[in-house]
């Protein structure tokens, strides 16, 4: 994403970088909270202490616990109509596959069939919600099981990583079926986990976390008071991270990792960048260019509208949207003559000539 412009871009000859941000808004990381095995305590205990600090989850959902058969048929789970509240309330529902087992110990026809239908009957039992994340049994997953993934999920979730691997995942290069995550257990601290968020921020990364029971027996049981504390702190975080369900992530890394920006025109006066890949409709980017008298630039829209951008040391910042157009992004100097709206058209045709010298 980062992008290098002429020399001929600035009058001292230093070249201009440019560059698009992963995150919304002035974010620097995001974290998304999950949680598996669908114990009661996920709908009845978490979804409220999330929604109390203006989150959403992750709930990943194994489908013969929801429904009471095979080995958890004396198992506690919620009911699916408290299950669907949840989920019509914005909480996200994934796939703990249908019954539980390790993929990689099964043959190809029963590793598919663990995907493919725990999706459609989630899909099926809670109207309105889309499975498209899945987290792999007991964190274990082999190449084929996360190439069969692929058709069905556009993510997946393995485990705790490997010791010296940090929690976080690098959001331009995890892989998105492969994510690793932060289990919060009893043993561990809640100082650790606002670490773990510390140490995301400062990379710029994606922490995922994972939470099995609450205040109830269970794998790696977890307080609620505890939590509570974590989610406090999260929020205490404001804006810097972005909380988010884990396809709300996945999906939007996917989508800026299509798009760049490329030179067309640069000068002293004018920075014309062109958009290589179609910006989703209904997302906002965050634009960075790093240039010398960053607070002399404004951003120009295709209807000549000019917009201060912010301003962060030599780095000038601001926020793509729809109205900004598709094709162009445009900087232009306080003091440099406004373009006509009309040159846009010969700009995008490549009939213009390159900026003027100042």
């Amino acid at each position: 994403m980062l992008l290098w412009l002429g020399s001929a871009a600035a009058d001292s000859g230093d070249p201009v970088r440019a560059w698009v941000r992963p995150w919304p808004g002035v974010a620097r990381a995001a974290v998304s909270i999950t949680f598996d095995d669908a114990y009661p305590s996920h709908v009845l205990v978490a979804a409220p202490l999330l929604e109390e600090h203006g989150f959403r989850g992750t709930f990943y959902v194994i489908v013969d616990k929801l429904l009471r058969r095979g080995k958890y048929e004396g198992a506690p789970c919620a009911s699916v109509s408290t299950w669907q509240a949840a989920c019509e309330r914005g909480h996200e529902i994934g796939s703990h596959t249908l019954r539980h087992l390790p993929l990689d110990s099964l043959s190809v026809v029963q590793a598919v069939q663990e995907l493919w239908q725990s999706q459609r009957r989630l899909e099926e039992l809670l109207p309105g919600a889309r499975v498209a994340s899945v987290a792999y049994p007991f964190s274990r997953a082999n190449g084929p099981t996360i190439e069969f993934a692929r058709y069905f999920y556009s993510s997946g979730r393995l485990g705790p990583p490997s010791a010296g691997v940090p929690a976080h995942n690098d959001p331009a290069t995890a892989d998105l079926l492969q994510l690793r995550s932060l289990f919060l257990c009893s043993d561990d601290s809640v100082t650790g986990w606002n670490a773990a968020v510390n140490s995301a921020i400062a990379a710029g990364g994606w922490l995922v976390e994972t939470v099995h029971a609450i205040d109830e027996p269970g794998y790696c049981a977890l307080p609620a008071a505890r939590l509570a504390a974590h989610l406090d702190y999260l929020e205490r975080c404001g804006p810097a991270v972005w909380v988010a369900p884990v396809t709300d992530v996945a999906e939007r890394l996917a989508h800026w990792r299509q798009l760049d920006l490329q030179p067309v025109a640069a000068s002293a006066s004018q920075i014309l960048l062109r958009w290589t890949g179609t910006p989703p409709a209904g997302r906002e980017w965050e634009i960075a260019v790093e240039v010398a008298d960053a607070a002399d630039w404004w951003v120009v829209t295709p209807q000549g509208q000019r917009l201060t951008p912010r301003v962060r040391q030599t780095e000038l910042q601001f926020t793509w949207t729809a109205d900004l157009g598709s094709d162009l992004v445009r900087l232009e100097r306080v003091d440099a003559s406004a373009v006509a709206p009309a040159s846009w058209g010969r700009i995008k045709a490549g009939r213009a000539p390159s900026a003027p010298a100042p």
